[in-house]
């Protein structure tokens, strides 16, 4: 039984005892000096504190044996054991009849409570899991609220009762305990699910402030939505609208000439051209027309350009040229070979192969990195397998800077970044928790990407988009102890909900790798 689970129910048995205590003590009393009026209000209130516990979680019956016997108590007493009053100037005693006023105190508390316990008995909570944990959440924060005020008024009881031993008794210590069973069941007496933790299993959420870009993630709600965004899929290539390509094979864009169309990328549509001054093939990425009559748009997809030139690295597709004319081009390497996706999907590669493809890997995005350029969409299909076996980065076309000053075009990094707070970039399935919420990222949202692509590599699928997104390093380590334990840990720390308990960057990576890749060739 879950912890929450354990704190409600204790929190509806304390509550309830006190509301039957309270109702005895209503029922039993003959005059109305004997007891205050708003006793009756006050435990009822207590009562239905009770019964909201338990409907928090799914406990009908159980609320309804908790809070049913208070009600039926306040309900009858006007006609069971009406009250009487004594008159001051006879001495005679006199009874109020079943509907006077002071008797309506009792009743009236007693029979909404009645009707209370009737509907929720009779009517089921159902709807989807997320509209469960909603409706539990009414009755948990319904109830503490209704129970914290209820205490407050039996605090007021005793204040106006000259504090004697028996008002001590029958105010203030229920008062303290309706305090406290709602106070537990506000902080702890969540159901559905546990907290994050970190990995010194304290609650994620207590370090949360201290991370602003990944403070929202923290929540239950937030880590719902990684993992919806971790279901979407991705365009697929062959549903590009036919009117954006626009450059047919045979149009001449500058020095090139396209032959065809190969797909689309993060921020343009990229051709298959001939580069008639030296006689090869290239990867042309073109703004599409839409996007170029954006003046930030095509600022950017230039500065994009220049960071994606700046990375030379045998594992990184290289950039031949860039055209700022009409429309914009970008010439890349054309890497003769197929995507590390069309690899994966023959299977699982090699152990061997695994920290051969692991390594280059983050060798070329650690020359990213050293140039403070993050990648932001790395994937199985931006990686491309060349005839002879070397993987490169493709596709930089969502890089960006993490720092540096204004680029030629004047835009400023802050400007020109896409990954400005609110603004989401990348392929769902491998973002990182920061960066599925909006947050600002950095390299560290590259290493959480590698660790998914690695974990590919050794599985030969992805991992598991319904996994919570503060439990993937943990799932994916579990699971790669059968095939490449000495990657484990690796990748578990990849996987980190926390950005602080990540690799650095991809240099930092590299040497984890080589530590790990000499510990297997030792072994």
């Amino acid at each position: 039984m879950r912890n929450g689970v354990v704190i409600l129910r204790a929190a509806a048995a304390a509550c309830a005892l006190v509301a039957l205590a309270l109702a005895l003590r209503v029922f039993f009393a003959q005059e109305t000096r004997e007891i205050d009026r708003i006793i009756g209000i006050l435990s009822g209130m207590c009562a239905a504190t009770a019964l909201a516990f338990a409907l928090a979680h799914d406990a009908r019956a159980l609320g309804a044996i908790l809070a049913a016997p208070t009600g039926v108590i306040l309900a009858i007493k006007s006609w069971v054991l009406p009250m009487s009053y004594r008159e001051y100037s006879s001495g005679r005693t006199s009874t109020f009849g079943p509907t006077a006023e002071t008797h309506l105190y009792y009743f009236v508390p007693g029979f909404l409570l009645c009707v209370l316990v009737l509907i929720f008995l009779v009517v089921p909570v159902g709807g989807s899991p997320s509209t469960r944990k909603e409706v539990h959440l009414f009755f948990r924060v319904g109830g503490g609220v209704v129970g914290l005020l209820a205490a407050a008024g039996l605090l007021l009881t005793f204040t106006s009762s000259r504090g004697d031993t028996v008002h001590l008794l029958s105010a203030l210590l229920p008062s303290v305990i309706v305090a406290l069973a709602s106070t537990a069941s506000l902080i702890r007496g969540n159901v559905d699910e546990e907290a994050p933790r970190s990995a010194r299993g304290s609650p994620y959420r207590e370090l949360a402030p201290v991370f602003s870009s990944v403070s929202s993630a923290a929540s239950l709600e937030s880590d719902a939505l990684i993992r919806a965004v971790a279901r979407a899929p991705a365009p697929p290539v062959n549903a590009l609208p036919t009117r954006l390509i626009a450059a047919p094979p045979g149009t001449r864009i500058g020095p090139f000439v396209v032959l065809a169309a190969l797909g689309a990328g993060g921020m343009g549509i990229v051709y298959r051209a001939r580069d008639e001054r030296l006689g090869r093939d290239v990867a042309l990425k073109l703004l599409p027309p839409h996007l170029a009559m954006d003046p930030m748009r095509r600022a950017r997809f230039l500065r994009e350009a220049r960071a994606a030139a700046s990375v030379v690295h045998p594992n990184v597709a290289a950039v031949f040229e860039l055209g700022e004319g009409e429309p914009p081009f970008i010439a890349m390497e054309l890497v003769a070979g197929e995507s590390l996706r069309a690899a994966l999907m023959r299977g699982p590669f090699a152990r061997a192969e695994v920290h051969r493809y692991a390594s280059a890997i983050a060798s070329g995005l650690a020359e990213a990195h050293a140039r403070s350029i993050v990648h932001r969409d790395l994937k199985p299909e931006n990686v491309m397998i060349s005839s002879d076996g070397v993987p490169k980065i493709v596709d930089f076309g969502l890089a960006r800077a993490v720092d540096g000053p204004a680029d030629g075009m004047g835009v400023t990094v802050e400007q020109a970044s896409l990954t400005r707070s609110g603004f989401v970039a990348g392929t769902p399935r491998y973002m990182a928790p920061e960066q599925a919420t909006g947050g600002e990222i950095d390299a560290r949202a590259d290493v959480y990407a590698f660790g998914l692509l690695v974990y590919e590599l050794a599985v030969g699928g992805p991992l598991d988009p319904d996994a919570a997104a503060f439990r993937r390093g943990e799932l994916a380590a579990s699971q790669l102890e059968h095939s490449v334990p000495e990657l484990a840990p690796i990748v578990a720390r990849c996987l980190a909900f926390d950005p602080a308990s990540r690799f650095t960057d991809a240099r930092e990576l590299v040497g984890a790798l080589r530590s790990a890749a000499s510990r297997l060739g030792a072994a």
